[in-house]
């Protein structure tokens, strides 16, 4: 069945919206298939998704799981951009791991008390001191979660390029700090990318829930519906009041719409703005790097 309206020249038009029985009893089984038709899409995942590894892992990276941290020793070399150290802030370069969960830790023993059980998802707890700190200073506390390596497989190849980038820029002051800027504002860019996904995921999570009411909510006015005496009533009231909550579900639906699309747009020029401060950064470095050429080549030539 179609619901026809005519216009201003009386000719006949079908509207958009599908014709729903008027019978009480229809209109309650329907509107219940539907309602359990909504709850299983709102339940669906919608989040996860195989992201792309383009580099195998690195020597460094030979477990299933990391924290993020390259040692020297006891001591936090480098910390792996986008892993769960430099994601949580709490961790610097330079300090020292007493204590892994709990437990005193030296050069030797480091290594197996990080890797533990090597699981994706385990608590990891460190005890670090920074290197102005005495030894009988109270430790930082810093728990983190232990990510997949596979997933971070992009970025050790990263910070191995630049680390041996660094490396080979020692003697040259302003391009060894220009690669310290990189790695710098890389980490900055993957903090912003990881807190917008958390947003994300909140958000997402919210509409779940938000969602699953309202779908309730529709149930037990079915069902309230479907007690009402007499049998169907006035089928055009019938009709005017479904378009009604249809109206007002859409417009609902759109408002929501709008503030997502106004956060995405937030986000995506936060986004653009860091990656123009990187591409700065690269312009320096490739400049210091052209102008140690010269260097070089002008004192081969004296």
């Amino acid at each position: 069945v179609k619901m026809e309206a005519e216009d201003d020249d009386g000719v006949e038009k079908s509207t958009s919206l599908p014709m729903i029985s008027i019978s009480r009893e229809s209109l309650t089984h329907q509107g219940e298939a539907i309602c359990a038709s909504l709850l299983t899409a709102i339940k669906s995942d919608v989040l996860s998704a195989k992201e792309t590894c383009y580099e195998s892992i690195g020597e460094n990276f030979t477990s299933r799981s990391t924290a993020g941290i390259l040692l020297e020793g006891t001591k936090v070399k480098h910390l792996l951009v986008g892993g769960p150290a430099a994601i949580s802030r709490s961790v610097t370069v330079g300090e020292t791991i007493r204590k892994v969960n709990g437990i005193a830790v030296d050069e030797l023993t480091i290594s197996s008390a990080m890797l533990d059980q090597d699981v994706p998802g385990t608590f990891l707890s460190l005890s670090l001191l920074d290197s102005s700190s005495r030894p009988d200073e109270v430790f930082k506390e810093v728990l983190l979660v232990r990510a997949a390596t596979e997933k971070l497989a992009n970025q050790n190849q990263m910070l191995e390029y630049l680390i041996s980038l660094k490396t080979v820029c020692q003697q040259e002051e302003a391009a060894r700090g220009l690669v310290h800027s990189c790695i710098n504002l890389w980490n900055r860019m993957m903090v912003a990318e990881e807190a917008y996904a958390r947003n994300v995921v909140h958000n997402v999570e919210g509409m779940w829930r938000k969602s699953v009411d309202l779908v309730e909510h529709m149930r037990a006015i079915l069902k309230a519906f479907a007690r009402l005496p007499g049998e169907g009533g006035d089928a055009v009231g019938q009709t005017e009041l479904i378009l009604r909550q249809r109206i007002a579900y859409q417009t609902a639906a759109l408002d929501k719409a709008v503030e997502e699309r106004d956060a995405l747009q937030a986000a995506l020029q936060r986004e653009r703005e860091l990656r123009s401060e990187l591409d700065a950064v690269l312009q320096r470095m490739q400049e210091e790097e052209a102008k140690g050429l010269l260097k070089s080549k002008g004192k081969a030539d004296v």
